[in-house]
């Protein structure tokens, strides 16, 4: 697979385990500090969600990151993903930091019903900002992309949709008939384009909330 073709690229079990949960150690603490619920023994990520009033969001705040977070997740990008991604796809890479935890809770996203989207417009077809992503729980992660290199596309039109570019345009339909189903595993990351069009499988009749851990890096 071409990452500049298809624009993203699946590399398994690239992360070790135990950096994971070191990290979602933290979050799962910061989570129950910031909601003030009690932490709950064996209450992990995917059920605190439900003793937390919800809001009409698609994605939470991507606000969970602590100072200590933050320094987690930045030594983990610097001590080996940045370093095997950079060499995997042969560009110097950076790493851009903030907005690393992201949350999807399956009863929000559904009342959506959000089809798919962008995480950015890219108007000169040559994003430079690539989007990490992995699990944080140990749950499998169901996620569809595209198969065409819909990140060289263009411009569709679209509406701000929270952190989201949501394509609303009919001539994407002509794009939907060449899809691919990724499964994400613990340690398993998913490498994409910012400007790619895809969206969460696992949005409906799930009773799973998806915690992810994003790495932005950047290229010249």
């Amino acid at each position: 697979m071409n990452f500049e073709e298809n624009g993203f690229l699946i590399l398994r079990e690239i992360i070790k385990k135990e950096d994971l949960i070191k990290i979602r150690n933290e979050v799962t603490k910061s989570f129950f500090s910031q909601n003030k619920i009690k932490i709950i023994k064996n209450l992990d990520l995917n059920e605190a969600h439900k003793l937390v009033e919800q809001g009409n969001v698609k994605y939470l705040s991507m606000g969970y990151e602590t100072k200590e977070i933050n320094k987690k997740i930045k030594e983990l990008s610097n001590k080996t993903l940045t370093a095997k991604i950079s060499e995997r796809i042969n560009k110097k890479l950076t790493f851009e930091e903030g907005a690393s935890i992201i949350t999807l809770f399956p009863e929000e996203l559904s009342g959506y019903n959000v089809h798919y989207h962008q995480d950015e417009d890219v108007k000169n077809k040559k994003p430079n900002r690539i989007h990490v992503i992995t699990p944080l729980s140990e749950q499998k992660l169901t996620l569809i992309k595209l198969l065409d290199s819909t990140h060289n596309i263009g411009t569709f039109n679209h509406i701000l949709f929270g952190p989201l570019i949501r394509i609303e345009d009919s001539r994407l339909e002509q794009y939907l008939k060449k899809e691919v189903t990724i499964d994400l595993n613990f340690g398993d990351v998913l490498i994409f384009y910012t400007s790619l069009i895809h969206k969460v499988e696992d949005n409906k009749n799930s009773d799973c909330s998806h915690w992810m851990l994003r790495f932005i890096l950047k290229h010249d």
